[in-house]
């Protein structure tokens, strides 16, 4: 969630008049990014959600063919065995690998999709903006909105959306595994997850304070340069 945090500043921009209203809460951005600009893609989601289904599927599916590699081949030293197994295994690595490439490409889209939105439209707030707005927000601040902070909203559109989604259906599915194998065992080590959330949040809390302070350096470090290179003459 820290890149979507990074990318509150460009999404309040797009959606509303300048100058833009910093809304750093997680949940407040997603839905603004997705009656703004998600909504309209959602057959391409669907099919991205598809694709990650099926990386879960062969995920938990290459664990159940671990068991006859070890039992059947290299224990009973059934060599009958060898090429059933040995074709499941290719046809769990093709299907995943056909997955993993489908949601990468349907979620690219995607994000490239809200990207060119998102620029569009802030760009049209922005040239209809006062004078009074450019005499008080430096050019190279506005840069880096069109350019870094946009960039920040469409890697948490195709990489953060992605990662939560394929890796969610992929601990659902490692899950039914677990049950399934041994469902006393996959029982107790469900006591670890509550301990795990604490830090996870803790740590998230002060990435998100550090990415909010990166993107404002980055506007700053934008309009350093931008006077400095147009101002060369007087510079030198």
């Amino acid at each position: 969630m820290s890149e979507t945090t990074q990318a509150s500043e460009a999404a309040a921009a797009a959606g509303g008049k300048p100058p833009p209203v910093t809304d750093t809460r997680t949940w407040s951005l997603l839905k603004r990014l997705y009656r703004g600009y998600l909504r309209h893609q959602l057959p391409r989601l669907g099919g991205a959600v598809l694709c990650m289904a099926v990386v879960a599927a062969t995920t938990a599916g290459f664990t159940q063919i671990i068991k006859p590699i070890i039992n059947d081949i290299f224990v009973a030293r059934r060599e009958e065995m060898l090429l059933p197994i040995a074709a499941s295994a290719l046809g769990i690595f093709v299907a995943k690998g056909l997955a993993t490439y489908g949601q990468a490409y349907l979620m690219s889209y995607v994000g490239q999709r809200i990207v060119a939105n998102m620029q569009r439209h802030l760009f049209e707030r922005v040239v209809r903006a006062d004078l009074a707005y450019f005499n008080t927000t430096s050019p190279g601040k506005l840069v880096s909105r069109f350019v870094n902070d946009i960039q920040m909203m469409r890697n948490a559109t195709s990489n953060t959306l992605t990662g939560i989604g394929r890796d969610a259906l992929t601990l659902m599915a490692l899950v039914g595994v677990m049950f399934y194998e041994d469902w006393l065992l996959a029982l107790v080590s469900f006591f670890a997850f509550p301990a795990a959330a604490f830090p996870i949040n803790r740590v998230g809390r002060r990435v998100r304070k550090v990415a909010s302070s990166t993107q404002e350096q980055m506007g700053q470090l934008t309009t350093v340069l931008d006077e400095a290179f147009q101002g060369a003459r007087l510079v030198k």
